[in-house]
């Protein structure tokens, strides 16, 4: 699974991303590079999950803690830093529970069969074909509700209209570019 080559690479970014860290002066004065740097490595190893074999969400963990750690460092005062921190946590936590509720309810609607109207309806099977229409019922739904709430959904519908294949992992990126 890990050869040496990817072990190594790993091992190498770290370091530097480590080396670039640790050396707080550099930071300070370059916060803006240091923090472009480590999206930018953070941002390939999502890109390239598959083939390093690293998990996505470590590593997007990994760079978020990566990030605010620079900003701290680089933060003319800890007041700066804390009250940022608070503020963008306020954020994330208002997104995450919006979203464990939408889930949930979503979950209650497709347990008691509440999609199988629109499920039975669509009947093409072509990637084209399914792209147009569930595209346009995307489009009317995301009128009547938010968005979060719509991809919830839509992605729900994808899983019971594409069979569990290859395929069926890139169709979600498809619908979310539109």
């Amino acid at each position: 699974m890990w050869c040496a080559a990817h072990i190594h690479f790993a091992l190498g970014v770290a370091a530097g991303t480590g080396t670039m860290t640790i050396n707080q002066s550099w930071v300070v004065a370059n916060q803006d590079v240091a923090m472009a740097l480590l999206f930018g490595i953070g941002y390939a190893g999502i890109i390239f999950e598959e083939f390093l074999a690293f998990n996505k969400s470590g590593v997007g963990l990994l760079m978020a803690v990566s990030l605010w750690v620079i900003r701290s460092i680089g933060a003319p005062s800890t007041d700066i830093a804390v009250s940022e921190l608070t503020h963008a946590s306020a954020e994330v936590s208002e997104i995450v529970f919006f979203l464990l509720g939408a889930m949930t309810i979503v979950e209650i609607i497709d347990a008691h069969q509440g999609f199988k109207l629109v499920t039975d309806n669509i009947t093409t099977r072509r990637p084209r074909t399914l792209l147009w229409v569930i595209g346009f019922v995307t489009f009317f739904l995301g009128s009547v509700l938010d968005n979060l709430t719509a991809t919830i959904v839509m992605v729900s519908l994808l899983r019971k209209l594409v069979p569990q294949s290859e395929y069926r992992k890139y169709v979600p990126t498809v619908f979310y570019i539109t």
